[in-house]
Order: C-alpha cells, then structure tokens, then sequence
C-alpha cells in the first residue's frame, strides 16, 4: 500500500449520533463527506433507559428489551446502506443509557475528536418542554460538537 492510498494513523475519528430521523440522515452525509476526506466514522445509537410505563403485565422487560434491540438493529442496517454505497467505512456501536451523556461517554472512550449529530430544530419552546438531547451534548462535551440542521 502506498503512502498516498493509506489513511494517516492519526486521522480523526468522528462519532455520529445516530437516531434514524432526517435530521441524523442529514448529520450523516455531512459526517460522509468527511470521511471522503479521510476522517474515520464511528455510527452509534443509544437506547434511554426502559421507562416504567414500556413494561406491563402483557409483555415482559425481556420481550420490550428485544423488540427494541431488533429496532434499532433494523435502524443501523438502513442507516449503513447510506454509508456502504458511497463505499465509506465506518463502526458500528449500540449502547443503552443516558443519551447525552453515553455519546460523550462513547466519544471520549473511542477517542474522537468530534462528535456530529442532527438537531431536529424544535426551537427554544420545544426544547424548554421536551429538552435537547443536542444541547446536552454540547454542555457536557469537552471536544467539538457540530450540529447539522
């Protein structure tokens, strides 16, 4: 391999968030065209907690833990058909727990340098109401955070 076809060992590693909304579609061919440029792409999701109210009588933690699995594997499958067209390499990582602060976690832990996410542009009443999953990236991130509207 020569030296102009290989990618720098120190090339950046860019975490996605990744939520299966057009806002994530859209971070993620912004996040593509990086990695054309030589940036590595590490897609993850992350499923909150189970709330109280997903588990009842009729279905089980374990039924509503598989259902959500399958979900979101069906999700990330979808998600990678974009990236596996354009022949663009990336890793895949599913993990469970607070949102924001398991994708500054995961960023810090595969040692990117950025993390990229899509922000579905709810405005300042929306986020007051329903908060900001991008906006507690941002307050607890210590790397840079680009959010793709």
């Amino acid at each position: 391999m020569s030296a102009g076809t290989r990618r720098s060992a120190s090339a950046q590693a860019i975490l996605v968030a990744v939520d299966g909304s057009a806002a994530c579609r859209r971070a993620l061919r912004y996040a593509a065209a990086r990695a054309a440029a030589g940036a590595r792409l590490h897609l993850l999701h992350v499923q909150p907690p189970l709330m109280a109210g997903e588990v009842g009588v009729l279905v089980t933690r374990e039924m509503a833990v598989t259902h959500r699995r399958r979900a979101t594997e069906r999700m990330m499958r979808r998600v990678c058909a974009l990236l596996l067209r354009r022949g663009i390499p990336h890793h895949v990582h599913m993990a469970s727990g607070p949102v924001a602060q398991t994708i500054t976690r995961s960023a810090r832990r595969l040692k990117c340098g950025e993390i990229v996410m899509g922000t579905r542009g709810m405005g300042a009443v929306g986020n007051l109401l329903l908060g900001s999953v991008a906006a507690e990236v941002v307050k607890c991130a210590h790397l840079p955070v680009t959010l793709v509207k």
